[in-house]
């Protein structure tokens, strides 16, 4: 289990280090302590997940983890809303965005789950954030959809994407009117604007989360739909009113990539804990 964990963590670290510069510029720029200790809870939530969970968890329960995350993801349409947008599950005084929570192991959950069933959960998964609706959240599910174009047979694959692309472009037509929020949204501009060093390391980490696990992954097609979602919320956090992952204020971000980071299988003997 030690060795498994080292290599979890070593996969884990780009992710790690996003979020340490996170709290890092939120400390420099006096955020309020909440959002650093919640920020700062999350990560120590994020490694106990990676040393509890069963190295083969992914491989043999997909379908099953498939849905759980699909139910994280429906669960916001009975949450709490802002002008009519249902993207959160609240959780005591804690808003947390189930997109970001759920997406991540979905991604792999369709990966590693036979192709009817992968390309069933993208389309449901799409299904419900139209009626969101979250432009950031059809993208990241896009992305992260689109490594099940490479399976046979190929239908699926493809069934999947146009419904995320679908999804997406709803999103798209609907107005967003809600408005960025200090800490959460726009985080990575704002650390290279005030404090360029907080900025390159937040960058970098955010870099490394997405290709470090490409080289210890057992199922690179798993690692490319995590990547996937990351890019998916990264990009839209540089172009519109969307959290900022892993660095910007909330624990969903980080919760939801140390679950999915803890089902993708490894290469190598440390598979096995």
């Amino acid at each position: 289990m030690t060795s498994g964990f080292t290599r979890r963590l070593t996969g884990f670290s780009g992710h790690a280090l996003a979020i340490l510069a996170g709290i890092g510029f939120m400390a420099l720029e006096h955020a309020p302590s909440a959002y650093i200790a919640v920020n700062g809870m999350a990560l120590v939530a994020a490694l106990a997940l990676l040393l509890l969970t069963p190295a083969t968890a992914g491989q043999r329960h997909a379908g099953a983890i498939g849905i759980a995350a699909l139910a994280v993801l429906g669960a916001s349409l009975l949450g709490p809303d802002s002008d009519g947008v249902h993207r959160w599950i609240a959780l005591g005084p804690l808003r947390l965005n189930s997109a970001m929570l759920a997406l991540p192991a979905l991604s792999i959950a369709a990966v590693l789950a036979q192709p009817r069933v992968g390309a069933l959960l993208v389309a449901i998964a799409a299904l419900v954030i139209a009626f969101q609706p979250d432009r950031a959240a059809a993208l990241a599910l896009l992305c992260g959809a689109t490594p099940l174009l490479g399976r046979a047979p190929r239908w699926p694959g493809v069934a999947a994407c146009l419904a995320a692309a679908i999804a997406l472009t709803i999103c798209w037509l609907r107005p967003d009117a809600l408005a960025p929020v200090p800490f959460v949204e726009g985080v990575l501009q704002a650390a290279w604007i005030a404090h360029p060093v907080a900025g390159a390391a937040i960058t970098a980490g955010l870099c490394a989360a997405l290709l470090v696990p490409l080289r210890l992954a057992g199922s690179r097609p798993a690692a490319l739909a995590l990547g996937g979602t990351l890019v998916g919320f990264t990009l839209s956090s540089l172009f519109g009113a969307f959290p900022t992952p892993l660095a910007g204020y909330g624990a969903s971000a980080i919760l939801g990539y140390a679950a999915a980071f803890a089902l993708l299988p490894l290469n190598g003997r440390a598979e096995v804990s």
